[in-house]
């Protein structure tokens, strides 16, 4: 995997152009917590999405969410992605509905794939 810069050159003058090329940081694992939620109706709370890489932090890489049908009857999220912090962290708010029962929520990540059951009583 590359990443490339554009520079502009001023041939007009003369100088030292230093820099280093840093890797960069994929997402291998991804966590969440907690693992399973139980909400009462209309009771909100946050859900953590931890990514990690190979000795690495993936700052900035984006983390989706996404809710079945069925489930979107049942609860709603936040918003549907969001961008890792600095500590490889996305933070999503998952709010119940009037409805009781069970919903999954998918988090993506590049190529992995994470599933949360929310349990509405």
């Amino acid at each position: 995997i590359s990443q490339s810069q554009s520079i502009e050159i001023d041939l007009q003058q003369e100088g030292t152009l230093n820099f280093e090329l840093q890797p960069i940081c994929e997402a291998e694992k991804i966590t969440i917590f907690p693992r399973m939620l139980k909400l009462k109706r209309e009771q909100s709370s946050e859900v953590t999405i931890t990514l990690e890489g190979d000795n690495c932090v993936p700052e900035g890489k984006t983390v989706t969410a996404t809710i079945g049908r069925v489930g979107s009857k049942r609860i709603s999220i936040s918003s549907t992605s969001e961008n890792v912090d600095e500590n490889g962290e996305a933070r999503f708010a998952i709010t119940a509905k009037n409805k009781v029962g069970n919903a999954r929520v998918t988090f993506k990540a590049n190529n992995l794939k994470m599933f949360l059951t929310v349990k509405v009583r």
